[in-house]
């Protein structure tokens, strides 16, 4: 979280890097198995949408979560919850 990318920046003497606190992302898909998370990747790579990152949490019941971005608005969420549902992803935004 916030605490290890601070650690991080001193570790490795970044000084022209900063921590920002991010309130939303996009959820792609709930309960994703490996071979879920392949095939959502390989769509988001052939619509050019894999630059945003995408990441999976699991949850306390053990459920996976995929997610892609890491916006510090909404406005930037909305944006790529719109380019996702184009390319035929199904997703939505989330306040993390």
């Amino acid at each position: 979280g916030y605490k290890e990318a601070e650690e991080f920046i001193r570790e490795h003497d970044l000084v022209d890097a900063s921590v920002k606190k991010v309130t939303y992302s996009v959820l792609i898909e709930d309960y994703i198995t490996p071979a879920d998370r392949v095939k959502i990747e390989e769509l988001l790579k052939l619509n050019g949408l894999l630059s945003f990152g995408v990441y999976e949490i699991e949850d306390l019941n053990g459920n996976f979560h995929l997610l892609s971005g890491a916006f510090i608005t909404e406005e930037g969420a909305v944006s790529l919850n719109e380019e996702l549902k184009a390319a035929g992803i199904n997703s939505h935004v989330i306040k993390r």
